[in-house]
């Protein structure tokens, strides 16, 4: 099943259970959980599957030798994401806006 579909069927599953009344709630909770735990596993092998999809076209593209595309894999799947500029502060907390202050700093 899609993981779209089973997150619908879930998040209908929580408007019933939250509107049942006691003596419903009881199955309401234990379809709740079966469905919830699908979902979780359903999430966790498509993030699995995207991962392994990743790692062999980074093994394909370093046996190539295609750097640019190495680098843009590695950097998706580390999720680093790199700023060239960070800010800084004097020493009464006013914002330092030009590079040669910053450095001086």
């Amino acid at each position: 099943m899609k993981l779209g579909n089973l997150l619908e069927k879930r998040k209908n599953l929580k408007q019933r259970l939250l509107s049942s009344q006691r003596e419903q709630r009881i199955a309401a909770i234990t379809t709740y959980r079966t469905k919830n735990k699908l979902v979780k596993t359903s999430a966790k092998s498509n993030k699995n599957t995207s991962l392994d999809g990743k790692a062999s076209e980074a093994q394909e593209a370093a046996s190539m030798g295609d750097i640019q595309t190495l680098f843009r894999i590695t950097r998706d799947l580390t999720r680093i994401n790199s700023s060239q500029f960070s800010t800084v502060k004097d020493e009464h907390g006013k914002l330092i806006t030009k590079l040669e202050d910053q450095i001086i700093r």
